[in-house]
């Protein structure tokens, strides 16, 4: 089995696996510090007004979710928008998790690069930095970043549809990502 064949495969089965885990372990995940019920419930509403913050129509009327909290960065980022499904997903509305997946699989390249953002005209920019003198081609990391993004969706709203649509797009993605004869993931430092 090829070797990239073999990292989709673990990323699958680490990540997309429903692993059973004890209700005391899944509370001390949530609250990992002992805080008060009081202080979780702040942070809890916090939370909830920051996500309505990043909140932005994109093309198609579909809400993206900015990094900046205010709105003003337009554009949907594919690594800022796995840690807010990741770890306040269940405080968003699953429907507009999705259309946001979708909007930033839109955006992959025909060779599989996935977007390091879509901006809200639905146009996907690769490259890290500003749209008009990019950092590189691409970023190195936007493929397992949207693996990662739709495994905790999937996890978190047990969408298996939803995984089955765009596992081949997932897997394209990993795929892009340069690799050594031995499977581990190479940047050239002549072109970082």
């Amino acid at each position: 089995m090829k070797a990239k064949n073999c990292f989709f495969i673990l990323i699958t089965l680490i990540l997309c696996c429903d692993l059973a885990i004890s209700q005391e372990t899944k509370s001390k995940q949530r609250n990992p510090y002992g805080l008060s019920n009081n202080d979780v419930e702040w942070m809890r509403e916090a939370t909830i007004q920051q996500l309505k913050g990043c909140r932005v129509k994109g093309a198609a009327d579909t809400w993206l979710h900015t990094p900046d909290g205010v709105g003003n960065y337009k554009a949907l980022w594919t690594r800022d928008f796995y840690y807010m499904v990741e770890y306040a997903g269940d405080l968003m509305d699953p429907k507009e998790i999705k259309a946001s997946i979708y909007y930033l699989l839109n955006g992959q390249r025909e060779d599989g690069c996935i977007p390091d953002r879509v901006n809200i005209e639905g146009k996907a920019v690769y490259s890290p930095g500003p749209d008009r003198s990019p950092l590189a081609d691409h970023a190195l990391d936007n493929g397992p970043f949207i693996a990662l993004l739709v495994c905790s969706y999937v996890n978190q709203f047990k969408d298996e549809a939803l995984f089955h649509d765009v596992e081949r797009r997932l897997r394209k993605g990993l795929d892009f990502i340069s690799r050594k004869g031995s499977g581990l993931v190479y940047n050239d430092p002549k072109n970082p």
